[in-house]
């Protein structure tokens, strides 16, 4: 076959540059992996290069199948020799050969996560750590990400000398490596950077591979961190025929390590290096494209290209502000099913993608209520979420004192110091005296079988439990987890580990709390904690519902997916961008919705709500800034009562909403019926007479503050209050759980 068919004319010119440093700066959905598929096959087929002599780096096993399929179909037999894979097994592929070297048999072994975190927690408890404040997965992440920024245990240790808990992590980090060597074995990280090392320390060994890889190409190049970056930089440094595929507007892993500078320096990096743009768009329609286009110009730190469309005009980018997040939820299913009915779109053929991942508790409640299906993808569903189940744990233990499984889940979460040989005991004993686990742990001291030290842990344990379910009844469901939380100690656990991802488990808690303050309103006098538990468990009784359906997932999750239909929801300040002021983070958030925008195909939706649960208070929200970044004349507003693609009503921007200074509501081409919004919308008018501007008040989360100003929107009375080393926080009059002190 001609190798250069069915090529616009920037992907010939990647194709046919084959000599020196190479970027192609590939848009969203514009044939990158065409493209290095037919360069691969022209530099075997038309330039008589041995495959042999060819490397191929890419991130994921899926993309590297994928690659060597794609060039199998093109070459055949003609690829045998070439070296196709991940960072990680090209690297695996190398130190096999030369292990000793680096002070390893060859026949070492990998830890896997379960072995890491034995040996962390080995390691740690000889350290003297407290895992309360510094957990083991913790641990694992700083270890991780100290190891990708190329900083040695004894150069971590030389950092740490004034801290006193960083220096001990510093020590397990010593010790950790140190046990791994004489384990002859290394983890994840250790493979890439032991790699690293032997072509870095041993010229002979470099000077092999370089004259072996005439060609080396890697793909997703904005992805790689400083490791990743030296290892190609050292591989290429003999014929410099170096080619990166990569999209810096598609840089979003910076939490993870990725540097975004490696692709943005490829032309200091590398001397006399070119670029080639591709910048026409196969994926998506004419409105999206341009959608794109402005949003990703707000950047500063990008190179600059601009994608185009030959696919048609589409549909304008579709924008609907609704009430609260039920109603957001809703409204998506409204709109899902109405295409599906049109016999256009299959449930397949959607994607509902948010921030982060506590925000798919109430997608998840509403596509159960609506009956559609969905499936999860790259994320457990909400209510199987570690922090989650672990909060449940605690929850039907208090309702049912017989449900062991429960408390054992819990027994050392957060870590109370009790271990495997203490449950064996504790059981061992219960069984021969006839009674529960529960009851012997409340008993242990009489048995004389455990420490006094341990005994009163156990003790303190068990009042969590009996004074909780004997306020069972009294307080509220909401009240007695947000006591739960506080008398376990597990948000405060989770606020002291230096986990990655503990602001994500901290809002998942919080959607959870959330969940029940909801619980709670609806069911007013008749909530109770076994009702929500049961509420609940309906809720997240989804396992009949398979793997079809529509897509719910994170936007990171969504990253090399494309979808005829996408929703971006949530679209407010302080959740999508997540930060407010820090410029980096900021552009990578839009990076972020710019990959959003990019997943659609045919219709894009963007929505987001007045009013979002924050743990038990609905808070006021506000747009997200990034809206007011779409250009005016690719998107149209929907009422949030829209059923189908044939109601689409257009909205009118007056010079103020243009201008971006004022949160508006938008004028619909008709009358809309708030009411219908939502059936539990606050009648507010009453509730804020007891406030008035400058009053102090209390909050149980947010501490003392002063109201700045109370205003109507949409029929709800919101109170803007600037709490004492806080800040401004929006509120509900009518839901909000305040004490006027002044």
């Amino acid at each position: 076959m001609n190798l250069l068919n069915n090529l616009n004319e920037r992907q010939k010119q990647a194709v046919l540059h084959t000599e020196g440093p190479l970027l192609i700066l590939a848009g969203a959905g514009s044939g990158k992996t065409t493209v290095m598929t037919r360069r691969i096959a022209y530099l075997v087929k038309e330039k008589n290069v041995y495959p042999s002599s060819i490397l191929a780096v890419t991130f994921t096993n899926n993309a590297a199948n994928e690659m060597k399929e794609r060039i199998n179909t093109l070459i055949g037999e003609d690829g045998t020799g070439m070296w196709v894979g991940t960072f990680h097994s090209i690297s695996l592929r190398i130190l096999r050969r030369d292990a000793k070297l680096v002070g390893y048999d060859n026949n070492f072994v990998i830890y896997d996560e379960d072995d890491k975190k034995k040996l962390l927690t080995e390691l740690s408890q000889k350290a003297g750590i407290d895992t309360k404040y510094v957990s083991i997965s913790s641990l694992r992440s700083k270890i991780s990400d100290l190891k990708n920024r190329l900083i040695s245990p004894e150069e971590y240790m030389r950092m740490s000398e004034t801290d006193f808990k960083d220096k001990k992590i510093a020590q397990v980090y010593l010790d950790y490596t140190a046990t791994l060597k004489s384990n002859n074995a290394l983890d994840f990280d250790d493979i890439i950077l032991k790699a690293l090392e032997l072509l870095a320390e041993h010229e002979d060994v470099l000077d092999y591979y370089r004259r072996k890889f005439k060609y080396v190409m890697v793909d997703e190049y904005q992805d790689t961190n400083e490791p990743q970056f030296q290892f190609v930089r050292l591989l290429s440094s003999y014929y410099k025929n170096i080619c990166v595929v990569g999209d810096d507007d598609q840089s979003i892993y910076g939490w993870r390590g990725a540097d975004i500078t490696n692709i943005l320096n490829f032309e200091k990096s590398f001397e006399n290096a070119a670029v080639i743009k591709l910048e026409q768009n196969y994926r998506s329609t004419d409105y999206i494209i341009r959608s794109a286009n402005a949003v990703i110009k707000h950047n500063t730190k990008r190179m600059d290209k601009t994608l185009f469309t030959e696919i048609g005009k589409g549909e304008p980018v579709i924008l609907c502000n609704t009430y609260d997040e039920t109603a957001e939820a809703e409204f998506v299913c409204r709109q899902i099913k109405s295409l599906v009915d049109s016999g256009e779109y299959k449930y397949n053929d959607f994607a509902v993608m948010y921030r982060t991942n506590f925000q798919s508790r109430t997608l998840e409640d509403v596509f159960v209520k609506y009956g559609l299906k969905y499936n999860m993808v790259g994320s457990l569903r909400f209510y199987e979420r570690k922090e989650i189940k672990d909060i449940i744990s605690y929850l039907r233990f208090i309702v049912n004192d017989r449900d062991e499984e429960s408390l054992k889940r819990v027994l050392n979460v957060p870590p109370r110091g009790i271990g495997d040989k203490t449950m064996e005991k504790l059981t061992e004993t219960a069984q021969n005296n006839e009674q529960s686990l529960f009851v012997t742990m409340m008993d242990a001291a009489e048995y004389n079988i455990l420490p006094e030290k341990m005994c009163a842990r156990l003790g303190d344990f068990c009042n969590i439990f009996l004074e909780l379910s004997a306020e069972d009844g009294i307080l509220s469901p909401v009240e007695i987890i947000e006591k739960l939380l506080e008398m376990s100690g597990y948000m405060e656990w989770l606020k002291e580990s230096s986990d990655k991802q503990k602001e994500e488990r901290i809002a998942n808690i919080g959607e959870f709390v959330a969940a029940a303050a909801q619980y709670t309103k609806d069911n007013s006098e008749n909530a109770t904690l076994a009702g929500f538990l049961e509420n609940m468990a309906l809720s997240s009784d989804t396992d009949d519902l398979g793997k079809a359906g529509v897509s719910l997932m994170t936007i990171h999750a969504a990253k090399g997916c494309e979808y005829p239909v996408v929703f971006l929801t949530g679209m407010e300040q302080g959740l999508f961008p997540l930060t407010y002021d820090e410029e980096a983070k900021k552009e990578e958030e839009r990076r972020l919705f710019y990959v959003g925008i990019t997943r659609a195909k045919k219709l894009l939706y963007v929505t987001w709500a007045n009013s979002r649960w924050k743990f038990k208070d609905r808070e006021s929200t506000l747009k997200s800034e990034f809206i007011n970044e779409l250009p005016k004349e690719c998107i149209k507003f929907v009422s949030p009562q829209d059923r189908g693609p044939k109601q689409r009503l257009s909205y009118s921007f007056d010079d103020t909403e243009k201008s971006g200074q004022t949160r508006k509501t938008p004028s619909f081409g008709r009358p809309i019926d708030t009411s219908s919004f939502r059936n539990t919308a606050p009648q507010s008018t009453a509730v804020s007479s007891k406030y008035n501007v400058g009053n102090r008040v209390q909050h149980t989360r947010y501490g003392t503050g002063t109201i700045q100003n109370i205003s109507s929107q949409g029929g709800v009375t919101v109170l803007e209050i600037m709490f004492d080393g806080v800040g401004v926080k929006r509120f509900d009059a009518a839901l909000a759980v305040l004490k006027i002190i002044d």
